[in-house]
């Protein structure tokens, strides 16, 4: 099976990345920055995703050398941290692109052949900022609230296709952004957290490969929360 994975140079991509090979799948990775090394059933695309005409030559690239992808993981995401009133439309519109234009473009473009074939997976990598107020990340926080309805409504509309889209909201994450943050405001922020620690991504991996397995053909709709009790 075929899994397009968005972001998959970044700390949480690259383990969702090594996940998926472990489990056998052929991964086509989209990275804008960095690299993966090279592994079997690994093929590495570079693409901008806050840019139309890269997005649709990536979807392209991938068709023609390695095949229509079964599984869409939306795992790219950007963020600049800044009150909202400080943030410059230029920056809104980036994080709007890469974390919801992406999201919508790229699935649009691989739903038709998960129609014909009568097979898909989707997921959505949203996070626990949707669902609850946290200083400077007012467009991060949109962005993955705006994946959520996106999710609802295709749901809806696939499902007699045997096509599943469900959004993943992880918490913090010991990997990714979460080590651009201080270290007295990690310890804040672990505080918060009822389990008391931040969570392994290589857990939250195995719980994104649940949702492709055939065990998990009657889930879709869902927002599935991984974080440690912090909400849900």
């Amino acid at each position: 099976m075929i899994v397009l994975l968005t972001g998959a140079s970044g700390g949480i991509g690259q383990i969702l990345t090594d996940f998926l090979l472990n489990k056998g799948y052929t991964v086509a990775a989209q990275v804008h920055k960095g690299s993966l090394p090279k592994r079997e059933r690994l093929h590495v695309f570079s693409a901008n995703l806050d840019n139309a005409g890269e997005r649709e030559q990536l979807v392209k690239d991938i068709q023609r050398s390695v095949g229509n992808p079964e599984v869409f993981i939306h795992n790219a995401g950007v963020n600049i941290n800044a009150m909202s009133w400080k943030y410059s439309l230029e920056d809104w519109n980036r994080v709007m692109e890469v974390n919801v234009n992406a999201a919508f473009h790229i699935s649009s473009l691989l739903i038709p052949a998960m129609r014909e074939k009568k097979f898909g997976r989707i997921v959505y990598v949203s996070s626990v900022v949707a669902f609850q107020g946290v200083v400077g990340t007012a467009p991060y926080a949109a962005s993955k609230a705006a994946l959520l309805g996106l999710m609802r409504a295709q749901s809806a509309e696939l499902a007699g296709k045997n096509i599943t889209v469900n959004a993943v909201a992880p918490g913090y994450l010991n990997a990714g952004m979460i080590h651009q943050v201080p270290e007295e405001l990690q310890l804040q922020i672990q505080q918060k957290i009822p389990m008391g620690y931040f969570g392994n991504p290589e857990e939250m991996a195995a719980f994104i490969g649940f949702l492709l397995l055939d065990d998990a053909r009657y889930i879709t709709g869902q927002t599935l929360h991984f974080n440690g009790g912090l909400f849900g």
